[in-house]
């Protein structure tokens, strides 16, 4: 950064300050936004994966994107099919294989009209912006969820790692 004139510098840190910013104010929100479901974070965000995926997930594959445990994703799934929100459905030709499913009319009616007054508003801001503007604030969030991804699995990495490298320390008498 050295190489930088200062008023770039600035602009970055800047930029630094108001992304901290958003994580916090976006965690808060969904937190916020899972009392009001009646759901813990964890379980609504769960369920925002099931909503966007193109098609349906098993329960592995659910733990697989999170990087949750079987048995807590087990639990998310037992909590969302609880509130009406999901249903197990049982592969036809492979018992073995669960797939959970979202139920939309529940979705559509409880969860999207919470999100509503956000999209709109946050479409009114992107309208002020050019689509030259646009193009570049979406080549910069994409990159930066990448990078979160990958920082993610880093961390879920030496979480495994700790665990595994975690030793008994008693001694047997």
């Amino acid at each position: 950064m050295k190489d930088m004139d200062e008023s770039r510098q600035n602009l970055i840190e800047l930029l630094h300050k108001q992304f901290r910013e958003l994580s916090s104010r976006t965690v808060l929100f969904h937190h916020w936004i899972s009392e009001l479901l009646d759901l813990n974070t964890i379980d609504h965000k769960c369920l925002d994966i099931i909503v966007k995926s193109d098609s349906p997930l098993t329960g592995a594959q659910l733990a697989n994107i999170t990087g949750l445990s079987s048995g807590a994703i087990t639990g998310v799934i037992d909590r969302l099919e609880k509130r009406g929100y999901v249903i197990r459905d049982r592969d036809l030709k492979d018992r073995r294989l669960v797939y959970v499913k979202p139920i939309m009319s529940r979705i559509e009616k409880e969860v999207f009209p919470v999100f509503n007054s956000l999209h709109e508003i946050m479409t009114k801001v992107y309208s002020n912006y050019s689509n030259n503007e646009l193009e570049s604030m979406l080549d910069a969030t994409t990159k930066i969820n990448q990078i979160m991804n990958e920082r993610t699995k880093e961390i879920m990495e030496k979480i495994s790692q700790r665990k595994t490298t975690k030793k008994w320390v008693g001694t047997l008498e």
